[in-house]
């Protein structure tokens, strides 16, 4: 947040508070359709974030994954007659983040 004096030649900053949103696109899944209409707008909903690919690890954990409470923001759905459907969330999270260790 910037805290500079008027008529000031270099500009003076304090930490202010921390916002953490995002966006995600997924693909429409009608199988789990339980859990994926629950994300509306102005729905709160609890996030976990997890990485794609292969899970590798050292020991007993293999990643940490942040998750965490969100407010969704914006639903967009898009799709073609012989395509997947995706779906666009935006969020923005409530508090912060927190990262719980996989196995």
């Amino acid at each position: 947040m910037e805290t500079s004096e008027i008529g000031a030649c270099t500009k003076t900053y304090v930490a202010g508070a921390v916002e953490t949103s995002g966006n995600i696109t997924v693909f429409w899944d009608t199988t789990t359709g339980a859990n994926q209409t629950q994300m509306t707008v102005a729905n709160d909903v609890f996030m976990e974030f997890y990485p794609g690919g292969a899970a590798t690890g050292v020991g007993s954990v293999i990643y940490q994954t942040p998750t965490g409470g969100a407010n969704i923001q914006e639903v967009a759905r898009s799709g073609g007659v012989d395509g997947i459907v995706e779906t666009s969330y935006s969020f923005t999270v409530n508090g912060s983040l927190t990262t719980t260790s996989v196995p």
